[in-house]
């Protein structure tokens, strides 16, 4: 790994379908997440309880957060920017 100075990272994956997801990998603020602006993942889907009481007893989570968002035209904007600018910086 590599330290750098960015703030977040484009994210692409290509299935053998030859569908792409892509998305920004990045950090988000601990206080947006005890203030409520980000939902808990446990609290999406209904089954999911047993696995959120589960994290209150063991005080952990040891997996990467995903955070999702509605779509958005400036943010795959930036996306495809980003895309353009590193794939020039590289060839």
């Amino acid at each position: 790994m590599v330290q750098d100075n960015s703030a977040y990272y484009l994210y692409e994956q290509i299935y053998p379908n030859k569908q792409i997801f892509r998305g920004l990998l990045g950090l988000a603020s601990i206080e947006d997440f005890w203030n409520g602006k980000i939902k808990r993942h446990e609290s999406t889907i209904p089954r999911k309880r047993k696995l959120a009481h589960y994290l209150e007893k063991v005080s952990l989570q040891a997996e990467p957060v995903l955070l999702t968002y509605p779509a958005n035209s400036k943010i795959e904007l930036l996306m495809n920017h980003e895309e353009k600018t590193s794939l020039s910086s590289i060839i």
